[in-house]
């Protein structure tokens, strides 16, 4: 079959599916904006790698810009995506390609939209096919594809192509993954079309829409979560130094500063106690908002001001005030030594 004919089944949309045709990068942008689109739906129900609830709620809700520049992994997904296509022209040479695909698709009633990678025709099967290109540095590609032998995409991966599949009308979905290392190593796999999936990924996002209407937000991630801690830092980069909110009382402030403690005392051991370490800081500063210090009741306060970083950009750091171990560890780190921690109980 023609790209004439790909073209014109991609043309049949569903019923309530917009199409529209960017202009340009901004414009698309701008279009993305009023939905939840394909690669966050995920979050919808917590299930994404980097996105969650609370941080879709801070963007969609405007409180949080999107981050303007590529992440590395961000920008090695784009330089690879037409190597990734090239390789589907050479292994199947019988299949008939769309790419790139310049449409935004939109279900405005459920405020969903997506902006698929590939569309195919392949020879035997009917209608059109989805194909959604993502690539994996190979040892993640083994602890997040690969199970038992067998090659699954994550959850949300699967979600976001089946999203795609539904508002463009295809008949099918795939999930290319590309790894690169000595050589070039890609797979295809179908992904199941799941339509009561679907169903539940409309609701919550008309259930998102309506917290962001409401103001409401969704809770936060759990410590030893990161996902929040940038969303969070942008929603309160500021801290106004006159300003002491009274934790006292707060159990869950107790449980951070008893956690935060047993990760400074391994942070030497690896980057993990230092990554949940941080996704504890984040909470705190969710829990602090614009104020630099919170009372926790026992003589100890948690401080989160505004310090400027060596590349002269600005940040919240936590300390805690009145710990004894907090002290120490900022004394021997002015030193550039760890200290060995004080594990007796700060209550």
């Amino acid at each position: 079959m023609s790209l004439v004919s790909l073209e014109a089944m991609a043309a049949v949309l569903p019923a309530g599916v917009e199409r529209w045709r960017a202009s340009d990068r901004a414009a698309w942008k701008r279009m993305r904006q009023r939905d939840i689109t394909a690669s966050i739906v995920g979050a919808l129900v917590d299930v994404h790698d980097f996105a969650s609830p609370f941080s879709v709620w801070a963007e969609k809700s405007g409180k949080v810009k999107p981050d303007a520049e590529e992440t590395a992994a961000m920008e090695r997904g784009t330089l690879l995506e037409p190597v990734a296509v090239e390789l589907i022209r050479r292994r199947h040479p019988d299949w008939t390609i769309l790419y790139p695909v310049d449409w935004y698709y939109r279900e405005a009633a459920n405020r969903v939209g997506c902006t698929p990678d590939v569309f195919v025709l392949i020879p035997g099967r009917p209608g059109f096919f989805i194909i959604q290109i993502k690539s994996a540095e190979p040892m993640v590609f083994r602890q997040k594809w690969q199970q038992d032998g067998t090659i699954t995409p994550p959850l949300w991966i699967s979600m976001q192509a089946v999203t795609e599949a539904t508002l463009t009308g295809a008949s099918g979905a795939m999930v290319g993954v590309l790894r690169v290392g000595h050589g070039l190593d890609f797979d295809l796999i179908e992904v199941p079309l799941h339509m009561g999936l679907m169903n539940r990924l409309r609701r919550e996002s008309l259930a998102m829409w309506s917290r962001i209407e409401r103001d409401d937000p969704p809770p936060v991630t759990a410590y030893g979560d990161d996902r929040d801690g940038r969303t969070i830092r942008a929603l309160y980069p500021n801290a106004d130094e006159g300003l002491m909110k009274d934790l006292t009382g707060n159990n869950r402030v107790r449980e951070l500063l008893a956690r935060r403690l047993e990760l400074q005392a391994r942070e030497s051991d690896g980057a993990a106690a230092t990554k949940e370490r941080r996704a504890i800081d984040a909470e705190f500063i969710h829990l602090l908002q614009d104020a630099a210090y919170g009372s926790v009741g026992d003589g100890r306060v948690v401080a989160a001001k505004v310090r400027r970083t060596a590349h002269g950009k600005t940040s919240r750091t936590i300390t805690i005030q009145g710990d004894r171990n907090e002290r120490r560890r900022q004394a021997s780190a002015d030193r550039g030594q760890l200290p060995a921690p004080d594990l007796r109980s700060p209550f």
